[in-house]
């Protein structure tokens, strides 16, 4: 064909080599195209800084609330309480505290002193007390070992008598009545000196018993009031004082979280827009935790499209290129946009991962609203055919097949 069909060989060599040549110099608009889904750029969830109950409800679903103005408001109901009983601790933990640091008065001291020495005269008397009571133990067992010996004699002189009688009985010059007598008066000295010796048991039992507890006690008392004025001389310990100044400050950290818990009663809006929360007023009354979403806020007029790319259509887009939308919606409208910035990591799909590309339309239709979808094509720029599709093949091929 080359030496003979001359013709034919040029044009087939045009074509097989003026075709590839030619893609390389014919320009195209390089783009990346997936679905997107259309956000509000303003949005804002109100939650519940408190747990507790939704005392009032001001705003419904579609109605536009400005910045701070108030949706809805909560009620903790024993909050009151707890920050009257809280403020009283603090107070009394600021006396108790000012109470340690001053540290005993002057007056206390010497108040004390006279408690100390009343207490010893008082267990000078317990001692003399104690003395008077020791010696009169020992009279009063002198006196009874007397007694003693004398119910001994008596019994002992009586048994004599008894005897005589007993002899003089036998030879009849005893008559029975004195025979009876001498033992009557036998058994009254012996009934005598047993109850002496009792008398004697009881004394030596009980002796000074109470007076040694007496002292006792007052000793003890002597003892507490000189520990007492040992302290009060001493002052307060550092330690107390730094313990007092802790429970203050945890008290006060308390009353604080409290007064700020009373401030987060009202649920205002930090932005302005439209509420979208489907019945809201019905949510009054109802009892929350803290963190639950009450409301959210969203601007209807700027709204932000998502639009999904595939991980491989990312490499050239940057941001500040042009965008094109058309929402299923409106499908005889197409919106633009341009890029204004790029997720920084991409979510993973089924098969492979995709990368969120973010963009404002710019004149968007009042129709467009929040949640709506679509198709979107971003223009990553210009350049030959040849080289576009140079690199998808390239692309496939070092990729899928290893090369």
């Amino acid at each position: 064909m080359i030496l003979f069909r001359r013709k034919r060989a040029v044009i087939w060599t045009v074509l097989l080599v003026g075709v590839p040549a030619a893609l390389f110099f014919i320009p195209i608009e390089d783009r990346a195209s997936g679905p997107f889904a259309l956000r509000p750029a303003v949005r804002v969830e109100l939650r519940a800084p408190v747990a507790g109950f939704l005392r009032e409800i001001r705003c419904d679903e579609g109605d536009r609330v400005s910045t701070g103005m108030l949706v809805a408001r909560l009620d903790v109901p024993d909050l009151p309480s707890r920050i009257a009983q809280k403020e009283a601790e603090v107070r009394e933990a600021q006396a108790k505290l000012r109470l340690l640091e001053t540290g005993p008065r002057y007056e206390e001291i010497e108040q004390q002193r006279r408690r100390v020495d009343r207490a010893e005269g008082w267990r000078d008397l317990a001692r003399g007390d104690l003395t008077r009571t020791q010696q009169a133990l020992a009279e009063d067992i002198q006196r009874l070992d007397k007694l003693i010996g004398q119910h001994n004699a008596e019994r002992d002189a009586a048994q004599d008598v008894l005897d005589r009688a007993k002899r003089l009985r036998g030879k009849g010059t005893v008559s029975e009545d004195e025979y009876v007598e001498a033992q009557k008066r036998l058994r009254v000295a012996q009934a005598l000196a047993d109850q002496a010796q009792a008398q004697k048991g009881a004394r030596q039992a009980l002796g000074t018993r109470e007076a040694e507890t007496e002292l006792s006690r007052r000793e003890k008392e002597l003892a507490d009031a000189r520990a007492t004025l040992t302290l009060l001389e001493a002052g307060t310990r550092p330690e107390e004082i730094e313990a007092e100044r802790a429970r203050l400050a945890r008290l006060q950290e308390e009353a604080r979280y409290l007064d700020g818990v009373q401030e987060r009663l009202p649920i205002q809006s930090p932005v302005a827009g439209v509420i979208v929360t489907p019945r809201l007023k019905e949510k009054a009354h109802q009892f929350v935790h803290e963190g639950d979403v009450v409301a959210v806020v969203e601007e209807p007029a700027v709204l932000e499209a998502e639009i999904t790319l595939a991980e491989q259509d990312v490499a050239r887009v940057e941001a500040g290129q042009p965008v094109e939308l058309k929402a299923r919606a409106l499908p005889f409208e197409t919106f633009t946009a341009r890029v204004d910035r790029i997720a920084p990591a991409a979510a993973r799909g089924d098969v492979q991962s995709n990368v969120i590309v973010y963009c404002r339309p710019e004149g968007a239709s009042a129709e467009l609203r929040s949640g709506m979808t679509g198709h979107a094509r971003v223009y990553t720029g210009r350049r030959s055919a040849g080289s576009f599709l140079l690199h998808r093949a390239l692309r496939i091929i070092r990729t899928e097949f290893w090369w």
